[in-house]
């Protein structure tokens, strides 16, 4: 039988190290597109939904055009995913864990630059809070969290 030397492999001649850094590098660049495609469709649901409170732009169309340029983008960069990473991708499972994790950082992303952007654009607010995503079409998150806590005293 003859001696294959194709199918052994040696061990000596891998850089594991290099390999796992790779291997984060891929998985990290795929986080941060989930994260930016997730906040731009936030934003375009916001806006469409005129839910002003988590809303980046006072201004529909430009949340529109910051979504769609975001989205434009994201949906680029995964296309020629196998172009730009011939070495690494990322499995199945592991992409479902990135992306809900890339979900829901990008939930509090936006909770949070929402609430620091429109803090003073409805500071006057005196209005009941609503229950549901109908209380963040005139407040931001945070000033929603803090009355219904104030509340709940």
């Amino acid at each position: 039988m003859p001696y294959n030397k194709l199918l052994v492999y040696d061990l000596h001649c891998f850089d594991f190290k290099q390999i796992l850094l790779d291997m984060f590098e891929v998985a990290l660049e795929y986080y941060g597109l989930a994260v930016l495609a997730s906040i731009a469709t936030i934003q375009a649901a916001a806006s469409y939904n005129n839910i002003n409170g988590i809303t980046f732009f006072k201004n529909r169309s430009f949340n529109y055009l910051f979504s769609a340029i975001i989205i434009i983008t994201c949906l680029g960069a995964l296309l020629t995913w196998n172009w730009r990473n011939p070495i690494g991708m990322v499995e199945g499972a592991q992409q479902f864990y990135i992306f809900m994790l890339g979900l829901i950082s990008a939930i509090a992303a936006t909770a949070i630059i929402s609430s620091i952007i429109n803090h003073s654009r409805f500071n006057t607010n005196q209005e009941p809070l609503e229950a549901g995503l109908e209380g963040l079409r005139e407040r931001t998150f945070y000033q929603a969290i803090t009355l219904l806590l104030r509340s709940n005293k």
